[in-house]
């Protein structure tokens, strides 16, 4: 239904409006289907589409909960380390470093897991997040004993 709006930025934001809802009930083909549309534009909403996108593609790496498509995860962190690399928005790189260590933390690479939830951590709070988001990369970090020999 999206589509038929006659504003083609409205239409990014309802894409994306529905894709965090598909996330959210972790139907992440569709979600994926959705973003399509918009991470490829020019727009203001481009790096969180992204986000949703990358988002969309790793938890396509898992079927009730169990790891089936590990290659999904080495195309999230492409994904993720683009976005980090490419965005000037303190927030938007936090989002995305917490992704990596997420997949570090699924991949059970400590290293990994490690230096990307310590980035997070310091860009969320350099950037004022909330501390829901600010929660994020300490469970990884804590699971695989960051800071510890």
């Amino acid at each position: 239904q999206a589509g038929r709006l006659a504003d083609p930025e409205l239409t990014q934001f309802a894409n994306m409006g529905l894709a965090a809802y598909h996330l959210g009930v972790q139907d992440y083909v569709k979600a994926e289907g959705l973003l399509a549309s918009v991470v490829d534009t020019e727009s203001p909403q481009q790096t969180m589409a992204r986000l949703l996108h990358a988002e969309s593609v790793l938890g396509q790496a898992f079927e009730d909960d169990k790891l089936t498509h590990p290659e999904k995860l080495d195309a999230a962190a492409e994904m993720y380390e683009s976005i980090h690399e490419a965005s000037s928005e303190g927030i938007y790189k936090g989002r995305a470093a917490d992704g990596l260590a997420a997949i570090g933390y699924y991949k059970k690479d400590k290293d990994m897991t490690c230096k990307w939830a310590a980035d997070a951590s310091t860009l969320y709070a350099d950037a004022g997040a909330s501390d829901y988001l600010q929660e994020g990369p300490k469970g990884p970090a804590e699971a695989l004993r960051c800071g510890e020999g």
